[in-house]
């Protein structure tokens, strides 16, 4: 059985995790317009040049021929800038994005730069090593919250600390570009201070190396350092665009390495991150432990002397659901394919928490369910870190409705049990969890700061689907739908209601009555803390399908006129039937005009 080289990284990234160095080159900075250290020299030659009120076609040329030798970072800066503040605002034009240009995507994190950091996050790479000046590794790995130990001297690899304690370390071979001390020319790059070379030393031979972008043309020192190892541990993995040069042809060959044919470095790191998180994903949870999980609920239920274990095991599997959650790559981009991927790692890191949530929520006392509040403030909190991120709105968006899916996925997962036991007042209770959080509100016609709850939350996420439909149609098997994350959440939850709600039609029916009562509960208490000019209610697939979500809504019409304050769905639109009742029937008004306007 023939194994594609990228497949068998991916399974080694997996079983052994942080035991892979990656070893990156300008090849990977060179998808965001960012020289190459010798590209920068030329160009300075060329300012130095022009300054010196002198012309030649090879500026190189004449930079031999002027000073007698190569071309030299230190000395051309001091030549051109004779203060650090001078030769910081000069390197940066070749490094840092221009402010002025938003829209210009260069000298930023790329894809890969991105799929590196979440490699990172996930907790299956630590140590990187690189030839690049740039900082834009750094800044992928801040965008995803990871906090590197970066060594761009033989200083900071003297007072590092050490790299077995270390989340993850960047070795930055030839410095910084906004160090002097930077490495450029041909007798800098022949030899490492011993500080550097002890370093180098220890990552070839106690990892496994990925090499990517890196020719091993001109960097003998590196190319030395690698020669040398006495030992080889793990796996050397060099990925080619093309044909390998000579020099790495031969270190390649001195390693026993595994060469990966890319198409850019992006795609690599992009297709590498989505083979190793799917095998992650598939390990775990496991089934077993799954059914585990839900017999203890179970059991803990039965008795209310158990509910302070009921409680640990339900924020035990909350955390274990979080911890997940907060290795997965961050949305990067929105297309398809990225979002259905998202969407079912989500599902996948949360089978365990959805589960157990359906049996607790149709099993427990009014006592019970609240044992639940924590989780979903954790929840809540975990998967709102990013709100504040900037972009296009309608980007911005898309981003909070995808990534507060596991919010709406627990939230549904206890009413879906709350339904089915016909314990409204659970589902209501769920509604008012508050989240931890403050906002303002108006209260008596005044502003102040209240605390959210769950309501608030799933209404602003709802808001946030409802203005992202054409991007979440691209969904895989949601193409044309008119409620693609509601039918999505559907089918997801599925699995953990067949045991107990075995026939499809009746599944769909209580999902169906759930949402309408959230689609109320929460449109209710947007009405107490917000001033609407118009009332909008969270758009759920009853909006669409009429039939027996019709009947749903004339039950709850029939059971407001018929037994008023002892209806069980006042608490779903007022303090009081009568008007509760006058609330209810704008519902009616808004379903009409959204069929009205999708023509059905």
């Amino acid at each position: 059985m023939d194994i594609n080289p990228i497949e068998s990284l991916a399974f080694s990234m997996q079983a052994q995790p942080k035991l892979y160095a990656l070893l990156l080159g300008s090849g990977v900075s060179r998808a965001a317009g960012v020289p190459t250290g010798w590209e920068v020299v030329l160009d300075l030659v060329g300012k130095l040049m022009v300054v010196q009120g002198e012309k030649a076609p090879d500026p190189h040329k004449w930079y031999g021929d002027k000073y007698g030798g190569d071309p030299d970072y230190s000395a051309i800066l001091g030549e051109i800038a004779p203060t650090p503040a001078e030769r910081q605002q000069i390197l940066r034009r070749y490094f840092e994005p221009d402010p002025a240009d938003e829209a210009d995507a260069s000298k930023r994190p790329t894809t890969a730069h991105r799929a590196i950091a979440d490699l990172v996050k996930g907790g299956f790479v630590k140590v990187i090593v690189t030839t690049n000046f740039d900082r834009l590794i750094e800044s992928a790995l801040h965008e995803a919250d990871v906090e590197p130990v970066v060594l761009k001297s033989a200083d900071d690899i003297a007072g590092m600390t050490p790299l077995d304690h270390t989340k993850c370390c960047v070795l930055k071979l030839h410095g910084d570009y906004l160090d002097e001390r930077i490495r450029n020319t041909t007798d800098e790059l022949s030899e490492y201070p011993d500080a550097v070379n002890g370093l180098i030393d220890r990552i070839v031979e106690e990892y496994g190396l990925v090499v990517c972008g890196w020719s091993a043309e001109w960097d003998v020192a590196l190319s030395k350092a690698i020669r040398r190892a006495r030992a080889r541990r793990y796996t050397t993995y060099w990925t080619a665009y093309g044909t390998l040069g000579d020099e790495a042809k031969h270190i390649a060959q001195a390693r026993q390495a595994r060469v990966i044919e890319i198409e850019s470095a992006d795609k690599f790191f992009e297709d590498l991150y989505g083979l190793v998180r799917a095998i992650e994903d598939h390990a775990t949870p496991n089934p077993a432990s799954v059914q585990v999980a839900v017999a203890q609920c179970k059991q803990y239920l039965a008795r209310d002397e158990h509910r302070i274990r009921l409680a640990d095991l339900v924020d035990s599997i909350g955390k274990e659901a979080l911890d997940g959650l907060a290795a997965l790559p961050t949305l990067s981009t929105s297309d398809g394919t990225t979002i259905t991927n998202h969407l079912r790692r989500c599902e996948g890191v949360c089978s365990k928490l959805l589960a157990t949530a359906v049996v607790a929520s149709r099993w427990s006392t009014d006592a019970q369910i609240d044992v639940w509040r924590s989780t979903v403030q954790m929840l809540i909190q975990e998967t709102s870190a990013g709100d504040d991120v900037g972009g296009a709105l309608d980007a911005v968006q898309l981003k909070r409705a995808v990534e507060r899916y596991p919010v709406v996925l627990l939230i549904y997962a206890l009413g879906i049990g709350a339904i089915e036991a016909d314990k409204l007042e659970h589902l209501a209770t769920i509604l008012a969890f508050p989240t931890g959080r403050e906002v303002e509100s108006w209260q008596n016609g005044l502003l102040v700061r209240a605390e959210e709850d769950v309501a608030q939350v799933l209404y602003d996420v709802m808001l946030d689907v409802a203005r992202s439909i054409d991007r979440l149609q691209t969904i895989e098997g949601m193409e044309g739908h008119y409620c693609p994350m509601n039918d999505r959440l559907l089918q997801s939850l599925r699995e953990h209601t067949i045991a107990m709600i075995p026939l499809e039609t009746r599944h769909e029916k209580i999902f169906d009555r759930m949402e309408v009562l959230i689609s109320l509960g929460c449109s209710l208490q947007m009405d107490k803390v917000r001033r609407q000019d118009r009332r909008w209610f969270p758009v759920g697939r009853f909006v669409y399908r009429g039939g027996i979500n019709d009947a749903t809504i004339r039950e709850i019409d029939e059971s407001l006129i018929k037994k008023g304050d002892d209806s069980p769905f006042v608490r779903f639109v007022g303090d009081n039937a009568a008007d509760g009742y006058e609330f209810f029937k704008s519902l009616f008004h808004f379903i009409a005009s959204v069929r009205n306007r999708t023509h059905l």
